[in-house]
Parts: structure tokens; C-alpha cells; sequence
């Protein structure tokens, strides 16, 4: 039998009509703004939300397939100028002898994403994780 009594973590709750406005904004700063302001208004919204747990960065491959890389908030905070993944799993990105890739933030490009939590137990959270 299952224990139901578990606390849930409080994750970030979004509506989609907000995250629309979000995305929207995003998209005129990315027009007018530059880079390392929009990395630095980024960097201080992603500190400063306690709710937000993980951010997900997103790319297409050579193939044009979409990928996605989920990283700890703190962690993508600390080492963005140095964050890995394993390309040998990327048809076209590289042997895997020569997989240990480099990922470079393109903060200009980030917009709002819904994602959704499973837990263990089949309870979910959806919310906004970057």
C-alpha cells in the first residue's frame, strides 16, 4: 500500500496566459536589448525565484531534431560558462571518443517553458522551469 502523507516540494506555478506575456516580453528584448544585460536580468530572476528548481536548455541537432538538457538551477548558475553533455548521443555531433562536449547559454534566446514533475508515487507538478 501506498503512503500518500508525503509533502510536496512547492515548485514554481505558472498560468499559461502569463508565461505567454513572459515570452512575449522575451521576444522584444531579444530586439533591443543586448546579451550580457538580458544574461544578467536572467541570472538575478533565476537566483531570486526559490521556486524554481531546474532549467532546461534546448537545441536541434544537424538534423534539426529537438534536444533538451536538464540542469540544477544552482549548478547551471555556477558553471555556464562551463557546462558539459555527452554528444556521442546526438546522431552527427561527434565519435564517442570525442563526446565530452561544451555547451554554450545563449541567454538572448531563453524563453518560458511548461514542464511537468512525476514523483515516485504517480502524484505530478506542473510549473515553469525555464
Amino acid at each position: 500500500m501506498q503512503d500518500n502523507n508525503f509533502p510536496l516540494k512547492q515548485f514554481l506555478e505558472i498560468p499559461y496566459a502569463q508565461l505567454e506575456e513572459m515570452n512575449l516580453r522575451a521576444k522584444e528584448k531579444q530586439q533591443s536589448v543586448d546579451s550580457k544585460q538580458l544574461e544578467e536580468e536572467y541570472r538575478l530572476y533565476l537566483q531570486k525565484e526559490k521556486k524554481l528548481k531546474a532549467v532546461t536548455l534546448c537545441f536541434t541537432d544537424i538534423e534539426g531534431r529537438f534536444h533538451m538538457l536538464d540542469y540544477d538551477k544552482k549548478y547551471l548558475l555556477e558553471s555556464s560558462s562551463n557546462l558539459t553533455f555527452d554528444g556521442s548521443s546526438i546522431r552527427g555531433f561527434t565519435a564517442q571518443h570525442e563526446s565530452d562536449l561544451r555547451l554554450d547559454v545563449d541567454w538572448s534566446s531563453i524563453m518560458a517553458s511548461v514542464r511537468c514533475i512525476w514523483f515516485r508515487q504517480g502524484y505530478y507538478v506542473c510549473g515553469c522551469f525555464g
